[in-house]
């Protein structure tokens, strides 16, 4: 199945795998929202945080906030996950260490060198076998509003299934936790890629649901692609971003204690806060590109989901795409 949506943009993609750089630009606008409560944390109990400027200009460029961080392999690990199980689920990645066609492919213990995860997210040296740089490109992610507006200290209960001569649990610990209906705008970057990457990496982002630490229990997040531009420069950063959301949402220099998706884009998702934002950072960067967007995002992302809702269709796109990424590493076994 092809995405027809994209035809009209197909300069900007490359027809197989290139082996050399190219700068041709693809990055995604996603807006990501809690929907339950989440931890960000890499050392001890309390949630990341960085003092940064409000704001990109004006007065709120002179005050700063103390915003949540969600670092950038936080964000990039569940998705490559969800795309490694997928992998697995078709019988294109081995899924035990006995697996000799196709090998078994860890994130962690050893990774393949030859699936779409590894030649799109890359990898480093396995086993003398070389490595591959990725193609895609991330950063770490900025919370709109501070720390202390969007935090709550959770109590941990210990569970004690027996009752007689004493109580049924205790409070022995509190967890730094972000709270629901908390917005991070970020944008992942594609470089050089096909048409069939692409469309793997919206999948990844749209199925992926959980982030974070003990995100068996919480960390439920949704993510909502609002824009997509074509070009030839990286223009779209997080911070960029996040900075000059807050100047528009917050003109008197504080934003609301509370936002929702509406804050952001139209209930028909074709304007808003945030695409003023992306076609105004695309206007001002210098470099070609141009944005896809509202009813021709929605198509777009229709076509995406009709590949990822049938799994005979779900099963012939990642045939496609592994067969080409096998093409690309030399089929290494």
């Amino acid at each position: 199945m092809t995405v027809k949506s994209l035809d009209k943009y197909s300069r900007y993609f490359h027809q197989s795998i290139p082996n050399f750089r190219q700068n041709k630009y693809i990055q995604i606008l996603v807006l990501r929202e809690t929907k339950s409560y989440a931890i960000f944390t890499t050392e001890g109990d309390a949630l990341d945080t960085e003092q940064l400027q409000a704001g990109y200009l004006g007065e709120n460029a002179k005050t700063t906030v103390d915003r949540v961080v969600m670092f950038k392999r936080k964000q990039i690990a569940p998705e490559r996950r969800t795309g490694k199980a997928l992998l697995r689920q078709f019988g294109l990645v081995g899924d035990s260490e006995e697996s000799k066609q196709p090998k078994p492919c860890y994130l962690m213990e050893g990774m393949c060198g030859e699936c779409p995860d590894c030649v799109l997210y890359g990898f480093a040296a396995v086993q003398g076998e070389g490595s591959q740089k990725s193609r895609l490109l991330t950063d770490s992610a900025f919370t709109l509003r501070g720390y202390l507006q969007l935090q709550k200290q959770i109590k941990l209960n210990a569970i004690q299934d027996k009752t007689q001569g004493g109580v049924a649990g205790s409070a022995f610990a509190e967890q730094d936790t972000l709270i629901p209906q908390v917005f991070l705008p970020c944008v992942e970057t594609l470089v050089d890629v096909t048409t069939d990457e692409l469309v793997y990496v919206l999948g990844n982002i749209l199925q992926t649901t959980r982030y974070g630490a003990q995100a068996n229990r919480e960390g439920y997040i949704r993510n909502h692609i609002l824009g997509i531009s074509f070009g030839n420069v990286e223009k779209l950063s997080n911070l960029d971003l996040t900075q000059r959301l807050y100047d528009k949402l917050a003109p008197q220099g504080q934003i609301a204690d509370s936002l929702n998706l509406s804050d952001f884009i139209n209930s028909q998702g074709t304007e808003g806060a945030i695409l003023d934002v992306f076609a105004k950072v695309l206007a001002d960067i210098p470099g070609h590109s141009v944005a896809m967007s509202g009813a021709e995002l929605k198509e777009l992302l229709n076509q995406v989901y009709s590949i990822y809702n049938q799994l005979d269709s779900c099963q012939d796109f990642f045939t496609r795409l592994d067969a080409a990424a096998r093409t690309y590493s030399g089929g290494r076994s």
